[in-house]
């Protein structure tokens, strides 16, 4: 599975916790978009974080600029259709049957906006998928859907875990943070603190 900040650094802790006991065979998968001059120094972090945990680690180095130019998309559909590229290739060659990802309710409470604001069907309530169809034989799931990201990142402090901070996150580049920090906030101080809590129970309707 992918490793990124906080949910992912929590999520390889407890999947490592659980691997003697319900015999699993983990490995540690990461993608270098090549967006930010420090970007490598990320792909660092997780190759030493996964020789903590002796498990494999396999990384790709991938042109999110080009791919988006060439396709004829923005920076985030890109990044996203590389990254998937990517871990689909991996669990084929290891001959993995599941994907994990470090996605939580804050993602998804995220994501039916955005979805909301591009215009999509009704269907687009349903948000991110707890688990889908990767390629043949592979799936995806997200087993922190059902928990927020500071619940994560409690979580991950409590229990003294290391991580680093995606600098891009706080770049206002991306639809996605711009959600984050500026549309929810704001949509949460004109509509109440229940904003979060009603789009997860639409989204738990579809399930």
């Amino acid at each position: 599975f992918p490793v990124t900040i906080g949910e992912g650094v929590t999520l390889l802790s407890v999947i490592c916790s659980l691997r003697e006991e319900q015999t699993l065979d983990v490995h540690v998968a990461h993608v270098d978009h090549g967006l930010r001059d420090d970007s490598s120094a990320d792909a660092e972090f997780v190759r030493h974080l996964s020789e903590r945990y002796s498990v494999p680690f396999h990384v790709a180095r991938v042109d999110v600029r080009s791919y988006a130019h060439e396709k004829g998309c923005g920076l985030e559909a890109a990044a996203r259709s590389l990254r998937y590229d990517f871990l689909a290739e991996t669990a084929v060659e290891i001959g993995a049957t599941t994907v994990l990802t470090g996605h939580t309710a804050d993602d998804q409470i995220e994501t039916v906006l955005m979805n909301i604001a591009r215009g999509g069907t009704t269907a687009a309530l349903a948000g991110i998928p707890r688990q889908r169809t990767l390629t043949n034989g592979v799936r995806v799931l997200r087993p922190l859907l059902d928990f927020h990201r500071l619940d994560v990142e409690n979580f991950a402090r409590e229990n003294q875990l290391e991580w680093v901070e995606d600098a891009s996150n706080a770049e206002g580049l991306f639809l996605r943070n711009r959600v984050r920090h500026e549309l929810l906030p704001h949509m949460t101080t004109v509509l109440g603190p229940g904003l979060g809590v009603n789009i997860i129970r639409i989204y738990r309707d579809w399930e």
